[in-house]
């Protein structure tokens, strides 16, 4: 995170603490709005939208912090709408829809901004894992509803609609070797994460304790993501279920 402390030191330096306070904040801002966006692009009702994006923000305001995770906040949400539209537009042309050109593959394109996106987050904070994490799950999704698919014609295509995904994970995986450590980062990443003294004595490497004042909100956002999830599998969308099941396993256990 050598990056967050140039940037926020310089404010601190030049302007003081308020500064620090007044970017975090910021960050805070365009997180909540993007992710009012990626919600009502899912569902097109602005009350169920605002519901939604209201519970969201009050699960991780335990979270809001002048802290760089703030950045793989915002990372987060980007690289989640980036790539539910490609996934969301690739189906639609893998099925056929429309006899032109779908904007499918504008959506896809998005995907290449992805590994650029990486090099900067990486450089900001350590939670560019989650990156990697959500990109993987669109792709074992995918590659679940190929097995899964008994024509080979529709399993062809769902594997052609995975291929993206997976060239996005591979360069976004050598994408976070720049930096000032290259390997050395992911050494300290898995050591550090390996240390199960964090897990047994630091208060945000426990699991989730449902006697905090938050739990009500993360308690029904869990219920939502379950219920969503089985709706997914059954409508064999399985990436999205991929993604629900793995960070509600992630959120339980982390």
């Amino acid at each position: 995170e050598w990056l967050w402390d140039v940037c926020f030191g310089f404010l601190n330096s030049h302007f003081g603490l308020q500064a620090v306070v007044a970017a975090s904040m910021l960050l805070v801002c365009c997180t909540s709005a993007l992710l009012y966006r990626l919600v009502l692009r899912k569902c097109p009702n602005p009350l169920i939208a605002i519901a939604v994006t209201f519970l969201a923000n009050a699960g991780m305001s335990i979270h809001w912090l002048a802290r760089p995770h703030l950045f793989t906040l915002l990372f987060t949400v980007i690289f989640l709408g980036i790539l539910d539209r490609a996934y969301v537009e690739g189906t639609a042309q893998a099925a056929g829809v429309g006899s032109t050109p779908h904007p499918g593959s504008a959506a896809r394109k998005m995907l290449w901004l992805l590994p650029a996106l990486t090099v900067l987050w990486t450089n900001l904070h350590g939670g560019f894992v989650a990156g990697l994490i959500l990109i993987a799950a669109y792709t074992a999704g995918g590659l679940m509803g190929a097995v899964l698919e008994p024509a080979g014609e529709i399993r062809r295509a769902v594997l052609a609609r995975v291929k993206p995904f997976f060239l996005c994970g591979v360069l976004c995986t050598l994408a976070t070797l720049v930096n000032p450590y290259f390997i050395g980062l992911h050494e300290h990443i898995v050591k550090y994460l390996a240390d199960p003294y964090l897990y047994d004595h630091i208060t945000e490497y426990l699991a989730f304790c449902f006697l905090h004042p938050a739990s009500g909100y993360i308690e029904t956002l869990m219920f939502l993501a379950v219920a969503a999830a089985c709706w997914n599998l059954y409508h064999r969308r399985f990436e999205y279920f991929v993604l629900l099941a793995g960070w509600l396993h992630l959120g339980l256990h982390m």
